[in-house]
């Protein structure tokens, strides 16, 4: 029963960071397509190919 409640503890870890990832990436992607500007640690590259553009 320990081992159990232990698995849950680090699954619910687990999708609390990434959750927030998720929301930091969402917030520095609006950003860079919005202005262009590229923030924290994310290269240009990796914002552009995260970015649809339509034509």
């Amino acid at each position: 029963m320990g081992l159990v409640i232990v698995g849950v503890i680090i699954v619910m870890i687990g999708a609390l960071v990434l959750s927030t990832m998720r929301g930091i990436f969402s917030v520095v992607l609006f950003r860079y397509a919005k202005d262009g500007v590229v923030e924290g640690d994310f290269t240009e590259s990796e914002l552009a190919g995260a970015v649809r553009t339509s034509s």
